[in-house]
């Protein structure tokens, strides 16, 4: 026997018969599944990812100084574009994005806060989720790197 397990919205199984099995990915789910494999009493699973894998945002971890140019960025991706949000800067700071990087500027007397840096990619296999890094600025915070 085999299933799908996981796999609630994010793809099902199809039975092509002659042993032959197809896994569709339903609309632009992405997740990771585990196909199974049962006869008599062994059983077989591999874990199979649908579509696009979620990115990674790398950069400075916290408590960071309230102000200075902090770069955020992800692992590239061949043809993807990118989508940043930034939730919580104060409003005298600055971001701008360059594909899988993001510079942001926070400027002096922002106070203690926290700031969310979230990214989205879209890639040739459909939109991946949204993956979130929280920053926390404080005062005495450790200082960024510029260059």
């Amino acid at each position: 026997m085999i299933t799908l397990e996981n796999a609630t919205n994010i793809a099902t199984l199809t039975n092509l018969g002659n042993n032959q099995y197809k896994i569709t990915r339903i609309g632009s789910a992405n997740g990771n599944v585990l196909l199974k494999s049962v006869q008599n009493s062994l059983t077989v699973t591999k874990s199979i990812r649908v579509g696009p894998e979620d990115p990674r945002i790398f950069g400075p971890a916290g408590p960071l100084a309230c102000t200075g140019l902090y770069t955020f960025s992800v692992s590239p991706v061949a043809g993807a574009t990118y989508n940043w949000t930034v939730v919580g800067a104060p409003p005298n700071s600055l971001h701008n994005t360059s594909g899988p990087t993001l510079n942001l500027r926070i400027g002096s007397g922002s106070g203690n806060r926290t700031v969310r840096v979230s990214v989205r990619a879209s890639t040739n296999c459909g939109l991946t989720g949204w993956v979130e890094k929280v920053i926390e600025l404080k005062s005495g915070g450790i200082l960024p790197v510029e260059p």
